[in-house]
């Protein structure tokens, strides 16, 4: 009941969950639209407006030469994840739209085994109310399968309202 403005990103992972498989389906689907985020396998597991879940299995092609997940296995993750709950997030916020802008990455501990992933917006989108152009850091916190944390990553992203189209003149 996120309303017609989520029909694109909520509502899809609404309606798939309802099938066998459908986390699996959706993640498929990011893959497509954006398909160098495919290359990490990763799988959506909780969608909703400004917040995303994401996990990663760890496997030898995605490991440095020091026996543990890639960085940028990492930060793809991450960026990911961001990336969705930016989406809903704007979905939410009726006109507003954004793109990401840099990405800032501590490596806290060595990842190995799965990698969980959770990225959430904060409250503060632009608005028809406050239209001004908002620089916002989406954190992401990447950790193992016992809870460590193994990543702090930061993804700045550019907020803005959408720009009103002028009906054509006839």
């Amino acid at each position: 009941s996120y309303g017609p403005a989520l029909a694109k990103t909520a509502n899809m992972w609404g309606a798939l969950q309802g099938w066998p498989g459908g986390g699996y389906m959706f993640s498929k689907l990011v893959g497509l639209v954006a398909p160098y985020t495919a290359s990490v396998s990763a799988l959506v597991t909780h969608v909703e407006p400004g917040v995303c879940e994401a996990s990663m299995t760890d496997r030898p092609w995605k490991r440095n030469p020091f026996a543990s997940v890639h960085a940028i296995a990492i930060a793809n993750l991450a960026e990911m994840t961001a990336g969705i709950a930016c989406v809903t997030a704007t979905q939410s916020a009726k006109g507003a739209m954004g793109i990401p802008v840099g990405m800032r990455i501590e490596f806290v501990a060595k990842a190995r085994g799965t990698l969980h992933c959770r990225a959430s917006v904060p409250d503060s989108l632009p608005s028809a109310e406050r239209p001004d152009e908002k620089d916002i850091d989406v954190v992401c916190d990447v950790s193992d399968a016992t809870g460590k944390v193994v990543a702090a990553v930061v993804v700045a992203w550019k907020f803005r309202m959408k720009k009103s189209r002028k009906p054509k003149a006839s």
